[in-house]
């Protein structure tokens, strides 16, 4: 409390990004292309710059709407010097967990246990593979499924809205996997193109597909991809960016942070001081 009582303005100006500043130069002279990456590089290296290297490191682990509260719960402590980032960490572990238990009952429960069914019945045909090698189902024939399967168990169904809310849930988003494709209609002789939904990794992890399906690498096999990542993504100066390194770890292993440390240990990585990078020797 004593903090936030003495808090000034020029304590909190880190925290103020101007757009004006930044978009003025970016669009004024040039046209857009380029220009919208640019912006977002240049916001993202500010917000990264207002975080520990440990703030960072515990940012990566998580996704979605759970990244930006995480950001902003860190931010606001740094700049009120109040020292809880295990009580921070400890609430979004919390947070996650009631997270899980919300997909594992009720009726996105049942949302779930449909998409998975689906997802494995659908995998070894080849019309219901796209050209990445993801599994594709139309939204109708999940939507048709889904309700059936409700209308036995609650006595009803959802309305569309409702049931694009519960596929939010499990990382169906508009353009990104939710979009046109050619596939196969239960009842019609011949694939259309339909509103399809794509099982990506990201939607896998969410139904817990992936933990099954694909064991974690090991210790061996990640250090060794680890530090081909390293070398390939280090810059002019021999540093390496490292939310882009935990982001790239979090899929290899549940413990990225230990992978940094033995890298450290090894030598291969060193402090610099600098935020958000590490040296490359």
């Amino acid at each position: 409390m004593d903090n936030i009582l003495t808090l000034k303005a020029n304590d909190a100006h880190s925290l103020l990004v101007d757009m004006v500043d930044i978009v003025d130069p970016l669009f004024s002279d040039k046209g857009l292309e380029g220009s919208v990456e640019a912006l977002q590089q240049i916001l993202f290296e500010r917000k990264k710059s207002l975080l520990t290297e440990g703030q960072l490191s515990q940012l990566c682990q998580l996704s979605g709407r759970n990244t930006e509260l995480m950001f902003l719960c860190f931010a606001v402590s740094n700049i009120l010097r109040v020292q809880c980032d295990e009580d921070i960490a400890k609430t979004f572990q919390q947070k996650l967990i009631e997270e899980s238990e919300r997909t594992e009952i009720g009726l996105i429960g049942v949302l779930r246990h449909v998409l998975t069914e689906l997802w494995n019945e659908k995998r070894g045909e080849k019309d219901y593979i796209t050209e990445d090698g993801l599994v594709k189902i139309s939204n109708k024939e999940v939507y048709d499924k889904y309700n059936e399967v409700l209308k036995k168990e609650y006595g009803q169904g959802v309305s569309p809205a409702k049931f694009k809310e519960f596929m939010l849930e499990f990382g169906f988003t508009d353009a990104l996997n939710r979009v046109k494709l050619k596939v196969p209609i239960p009842g019609d002789p011949e694939p259309k193109s339909r509103l399809c939904n794509i099982f990506t990794e990201r939607v896998l992890r969410k139904l817990g597909i992936k933990a099954e399906e694909e064991p974690k690498e090991g210790l061996k096999e990640t250090l060794q991809k680890a530090k081909e990542w390293i070398v390939k993504n280090k810059d002019g100066e021999g540093l390496v960016d490292l939310f882009s390194l935990t982001e790239f770890l979090s899929n290899l292993t549940d413990e990225p942070n230990g992978i940094i440390k033995i890298l450290k240990e090894d030598g291969m990585l060193f402090e610099v001081g600098m935020v958000g990078k590490l040296g490359v020797k």
